[in-house]
């Protein structure tokens, strides 16, 4: 099954936001911080709606995220945000609120969904900010779905398939098979059953 997801313009101008926030903190990279300061930056959401909800300053949050930025930010800054990759940790996120998108079963990618996926990674300086304020995955997700209950996975089996797999007849075989050529002195089992002369 594949996943064909479109981002909606506001993610959109988030994501653009966000390279210009890492940009102006000489950040080399798009990071967690310099995402959720485009979510400040880009003013009017649900997500930044629910934010204000939950009691969260955000001039504090605001000043915490550009503290951290600069504190990650270099000396050597492409010349223009559009050259600005995402760093591990963004990219982790950019999966993540797919995957919120997927189980909230919204049509796109919104503000909502990149900011639960920021939750969601619990271990970078954005979610770390937030959960300073009493903003965790949960407590945002609740107040956004109330009637979603929320679980610790995506609810998608993990490595089902791999257990199936090993305790696999065939692959029994073939694990013996290397084996036995291994131990009659053959340096190349995969090659000599697979290759051609």
């Amino acid at each position: 099954m594949m996943i064909s997801k479109r981002f909606s313009p506001e993610v959109t101008a988030v994501l653009s936001l966000s390279r210009d926030e890492a940009l102006r903190l000489y950040n080399d990279k798009v990071t967690p911080a310099t995402m959720m300061l485009g979510i400040l930056r880009q003013g009017q959401s649900h997500a930044l709606e629910a934010l204000n909800n939950l009691g969260v300053d955000t001039s504090r949050l605001r000043q915490q995220l550009e503290q951290a930025a600069l504190k990650q930010g270099g000396n050597s800054v492409p010349a223009s945000s559009d050259e600005l990759a995402f760093d591990a940790a963004a990219n982790r996120i950019m999966k993540l609120s797919v995957l919120e998108s997927v189980v909230t079963r919204s049509e796109t990618i919104d503000v909502i969904h990149l900011l639960l996926g920021i939750l969601r990674e619990a271990e970078n300086e954005a979610a770390k900010a937030l959960a300073e304020q009493n903003v965790t995955y949960q407590n945002f997700s609740h107040t956004l779905f109330p009637e979603r209950e929320v679980q610790d996975g995506y609810g998608f089996a993990e490595d089902e398939d791999d257990d199936d797999m090993e305790d696999s007849d065939d692959l029994k075989g073939e694990k013996t098979r290397v084996k036995s050529d291994e131990l009659a002195g053959n340096q190349t089992p995969v090659l000599d059953k697979f290759g051609t002369d």
